[in-house]
Formats: structure tokens, sequence, C-alpha cells
């Protein structure tokens, strides 16, 4: 064995410590992105659930108030109002603040490229 031989292991950690240290910055950049993307995605998701369950629960109070079931014509028509405007204020919410193009752009802008989703268009497919 030549002293040269015996030198590769100790350049080979210093090399590999060096990788990692300039790895270590994109890694975390990459988790971060995908981390913020899955929670606006959870957001996305949790604001379409509440405006179906809005508009299931309106049109209900609305067909209950047209056919006559509830006994108070008052309370049924001031419930299918609140409800009504339940259901504008969550749908103007879902065109001010836009989810699923926000957990969209976070997943393009991992820096390790689609992350673990797959396609930047569709977060939630795993690959």
């Amino acid at each position: 064995m030549t002293p040269e031989s015996d030198a590769v292991p100790d350049r080979d950690l210093y090399l590999l410590a060096q990788m990692r240290e300039a790895f270590g910055p994109v890694v975390y950049s990459h988790k971060t992105q995908e981390k913020q993307a899955d929670i606006c995605f959870t957001k996305h998701r949790w604001q379409q659930g509440v405006l179906i369950a809005l508009t299931a629960i309106s049109s209900g109070t609305f067909l209950a108030a047209v056919i006559g079931l509830l006994g108070n014509a008052v309370l049924t028509s001031l419930a299918t109002s609140s409800i009504a405007l339940l259901v504008s204020w969550v749908s103007l919410g879902t065109k001010t603040f836009k989810f699923e193009e926000e957990s969209e752009a976070h997943t393009a802008a991992s820096p390790l490229g689609c992350g673990t989703f797959g396609s930047p268009t569709s977060p939630s497919s795993p690959t």
C-alpha cells in the first residue's frame, strides 16, 4: 500500500461532507416547497368541501320552504337566506383565495422538480 492510497478515504469523506453542505439547502428548500404545497392543497380541498356542503344545505332548506315542510315560514326563509349568504361568502373566498393555484406554484417552484406529487397540475396524485 502506498501512502497515496491511504489518503483516499479521507479525501472521500471530505468530498462527501462538501457535497452534503452544498446540497443541504436545496433539499431543505425542496421539502419546504413540498410541505407548503400540501398545506395549500388541503386548504383548497376544505374550501371546496365547505362550498359543496353549504350549497346542498341551501338547496335543501329552499325546497323545504317551497314545499312548506317546516312550520314557520319566516324562520324558514330566514334560514334559507342566511345559508345562501354563507354560500355567497364562501364562493367569494374561493375566487379571492386561490389555494389550488398557490399549491401548483409551490410544487412547480420546488428546486428538485415536481417532487413526490407527480405533475405540477395535480398535487394530490402520487407517482
